[in-house]
C-alpha cells in the first residue's frame, strides 16, 4: 500500500499575502487561512472553532495570486503538508504548512482577476 498526502480547504485569508521570491529565484506566496469547524461544547451548545493553516505555493501560479489574493479573499485550496522542525533559543519547533499545489480564489473580484491572467 502506498502512502497519501493530500489536503484540501476551503476558508479565507486572514491577512495579506506575502509575495517574494525565494532563495534560488522562484517566485513565491504565503498565506494563512482560517477555515471555521463547527463544535459541540461541554454543555451541548453549538459553536464555531476557527482552525489556522499556512499555505505557500510557486511559481506562474504565486504570480497571478499576487493580484488575486487579499486579505478576507475565500479560497479553495488542495495540495500536501509539510511538516518542518527548527529551533529557537535551543528549543526544537515544529511547523506544519501546506504545500498549495492548486488555489482557487471564490471571492467575485479575485474571480475577475484570476480570469483577466
Amino acid at each position: 500500500m502506498s502512502n497519501v498526502n493530500v489536503v484540501a480547504l476551503s476558508g479565507h485569508l486572514g491577512d495579506e499575502p506575502v509575495f517574494r521570491a525565494g532563495a534560488n529565484g522562484t517566485q513565491l506566496i504565503t498565506f494563512d487561512i482560517a477555515v471555521n469547524e463547527r463544535v459541540r461544547d461541554s454543555k451541548g451548545e453549538w459553536t464555531d472553532r476557527v482552525n489556522w493553516f499556512k499555505c505557500v505555493t510557486f511559481g506562474k501560479q504565486a504570480e497571478w495570486l499576487e493580484k488575486a489574493l487579499h486579505r478576507g479573499t475565500h479560497v479553495s485550496v488542495s495540495g500536501r503538508l509539510r511538516q518542518e522542525q527548527y529551533e529557537v533559543n535551543g528549543q526544537t519547533r515544529r511547523a506544519v504548512s501546506i504545500i498549495a499545489e492548486r488555489v482557487d480564489p471564490l471571492s467575485p473580484r479575485s474571480q475577475e482577476a484570476a480570469k483577466a491572467q
